[in-house]
């Protein structure tokens, strides 16, 4: 079964879980979106197929060619992200005190949470650090050339620098979308860099010759807007995955990527076909937080919050990616 963050947040019995599931959506575009599938284990595997049987033609009172494919084995390790939060319990109830102590420190714990997951969602690398997960720039990398998609060759696409480019890069777009299997997508994600280009270029192509149209819809109680853009017959979510942390100097998807010449002015848009064959997120069970009133080692109370979770893509045409986009503020 695979369930959303936004599920959790709508259904969770518990006050606490409910409410720190919904300080998560605050800060998480991608979190809105990804469905994590419960698998009661912190691993998982499956076989992939590896190379095809071959099929051909017989003669009358002939025979065939016997051909038997071959598979590979693939398994997924979760990780596990959380953390605790201390609050002295003098800190509590005082009448001077606006904003309750615990809640302004279980929000600032999941605006740091939320960065990480986004982050790790598309730069986790467990080359670097073997807890993390792996994220969408890793998984893309192994899969193979055709699922990378260099915008200029080695050099930057500076979109808004011709007629000519605008329509490249929504030929871009196809070509990214249709190396998904069956050229289905379900979520792009990007920086808010990119998403404002792409609506530019909407604005400036899209509109007018009927290819793209944009739309919102709501999610439950939360009346939180999440994009959806519609492409050709496709609905497509539509994700920025914004900073590494709050002090948002560094952006998840960079928009000072080399594409290959040197030059630090590109950026990167990811497309994801998702579902259980393709690229989806893992749990072994829900995000569990759990609150200690006071603890032995001093008059603290501690909120911990624990969640092991990871990613899987079974699939190798189901991501790809765009480099070497260029949108310049100053091109428009």
């Amino acid at each position: 079964m695979s369930a959303t963050m936004v599920d959790l947040a709508n259904t969770s019995k518990d006050p606490l879980t409910a409410g720190v599931a919904e300080m998560a959506l605050m800060y998480s575009d991608p979190l809105k979106y990804m469905e994590y599938r419960t698998i009661g284990d912190l691993t998982i595997a499956m076989s992939r197929i590896a190379t095809y049987p071959t099929v051909g033609y017989r003669a009358i009172n002939g025979s065939y060619t016997e051909s038997t494919g071959t598979f590979e084995q693939l398994d997924e390790d979760l990780s596990v992200i959380g953390g605790d939060t201390d609050i002295d319990l003098e800190l509590e109830g005082n009448k001077t005190q606006l904003v309750s102590q615990e809640r302004a420190q279980m929000i600032a714990k999941m605006k740091a949470w939320s960065y990480r997951i986004n982050d790790d969602l598309i730069n986790g690398d467990r080359a670097t650090d073997e807890l993390e997960v792996d994220g969408l720039s890793v998984r893309v990398g192994n899969l193979p050339a055709r699922q990378r998609i260099a915008a200029n060759g080695t050099a930057s696409l500076n979109v808004y620098a011709s007629a000519a480019n605008l329509n490249t890069f929504c030929d871009l777009l196809d070509q990214a979308i249709s190396v998904l299997d069956g050229g289905v997508c379900d979520m792009v994600l990007m920086d808010e860099t990119a998403l404002r280009g792409w609506f530019s270029v909407i604005r400036r192509v899209g509109a007018s010759a009927g290819i793209v149209d944009i739309s919102k819809f709501l999610m439950g109680k939360h009346d939180q807007q999440m994009a959806s853009v519609t492409y050709g017959t496709q609905s497509i979510k539509v994700a920025q995955t914004g900073f590494t942390d709050a002090t948002q100097a560094t952006r998840v998807i960079p928009i000072v990527q080399n594409p290959g010449d040197g030059g630090l002015d590109a950026t990167s848009m990811y497309f994801v076909r998702s579902g259980e064959d393709y690229f989806t997120g893992l749990q072994k069970r829900s995000m569990r937080t759990k609150k200690f009133d006071e603890l032995e080692a001093g008059p603290q109370k501690r909120i911990r919050i624990d969640w092991p979770y990871g990613y899987s893509n079974w699939n190798d045409r189901s991501i790809s990616r765009i480099t070497g986009l260029r949108f310049a503020a100053a091109d428009i």
